[in-house]
């Protein structure tokens, strides 16, 4: 049995050490910190994330190393990332495509929400509306009013089954009853060419690729999917102006933790990314590529994800798509 003094030199040892060990939060990161992309090197995701992350390390005062690891749309780096120690060492680069992936997949290995911790949004690309030059329509009333007289004769691309851009067209079917057919490619880059080249009608593409088509004539720009109007095309109005405010969409990148990550972690690693976000260097690398600089916090991260999820499992029922 401890004496009084013993029991008191006892306590007293442990109320320093509470007292002068540094918790966990204050001594993250220690050591380089790796975050998985589950797309290739030089996609949009890859590209997007790298300057963000860049400016994290130097806030962190660790490196951040980048490890592609693409396959099964995304869900190989995902899994990998969902199994990874939850210690802030190991991140994962989310995409929209991700979510419309889980949405279209039967494959429920791994659950955004249920195997993740959010962290935050960096930043969005939205989405516009192109036609053909061929194709008698410079508003969107003038597109519906065209397609209505003229049933099926029209095609969409999009950059495959499941992309952002055939999602956005389905539901702008269902919301119009327009008659349109899907053209699918694989990617992003042949479906405008083939559009460009008058093999397709329209095609809901990222506004940094639509731009310079649109300014030599090759492409004619009718709405912006998005809540607010673009400074780089001030003149396009959003599909919320034009009567449909339902029709957003936008290719957007974010980070997460795996499951069980410590709060004061998630807290630092968000509060890195809101110092990286605001740093005008970075800004203007994201304003260079097309994307606007996002400022999340976990829980806003959180509710994209179930809204996003919600709203395009609606679109996919309804237009019975098919994985």
């Amino acid at each position: 049995m401890l004496t009084r003094r013993q029991t008191l030199a006892a306590i007293a040892a442990s109320s320093t050490s509470v007292l002068t060990a540094p918790t966990f939060a204050q001594t993250y990161p220690l050591r380089p910190i790796k975050v998985i992309v589950p797309w290739p090197a030089g996609g949009n995701a890859d590209v997007t994330i790298r300057p963000l992350l860049n400016r994290m390390s130097q806030v962190l005062a660790q490196p951040i190393v980048v490890e592609n690891r693409a396959g099964a749309t995304g869900q190989v780096g995902s899994a990998i990332a969902a199994r990874a120690v939850p210690d802030g060492y190991s991140l994962l680069q989310l995409s929209s495509s991700t979510v419309l992936n889980s949405v279209l997949s039967s494959d429920r290995t791994v659950d955004l929400l249920r195997d993740f911790e959010p962290i935050g949004l960096a930043a969005s690309t939205p989405m516009v509306l192109e036609v053909h030059p061929s194709v008698p329509a410079r508003t969107l009333v003038e597109l519906i009013d065209y397609v209505r007289a003229n049933p099926g004769k029209l095609s969409y691309a999009s950059g495959g089954i499941g992309t952002t851009a055939h999602l956005l067209s389905e539901l702008l079917k269902l919301k119009t009853g327009l008659d349109i057919t899907h053209v699918p490619y694989q990617g992003g880059a042949p479906a405008v060419a083939d559009l460009m080249g008058g093999h397709v009608s329209m095609y809901f593409d990222v506004l940094p690729t639509a731009l310079p088509m649109a300014k030599n004539g090759r492409v004619r720009i009718l709405g912006i999917a998005a809540p607010r109007r673009s400074p780089m095309l001030p003149d396009a109005p959003t599909f919320a102006e034009m009567g449909f405010a339902d029709i957003e969409g936008s290719v957007w990148v974010a980070m997460m933790a795996p499951k069980g990550t410590p709060v004061s972690v998630i807290a630092r690693l968000n509060e890195a990314m809101s110092i990286a976000i605001a740093d005008p260097s970075v800004r203007q690398r994201l304003d260079a590529i097309g994307a606007v600089p996002e400022q999340g916090t976990p829980a806003g991260l959180a509710a994209l994800i179930r809204k996003e999820s919600e709203k395009w499992a609606d679109v996919v029922n309804r237009s019975k798509i098919k994985g």
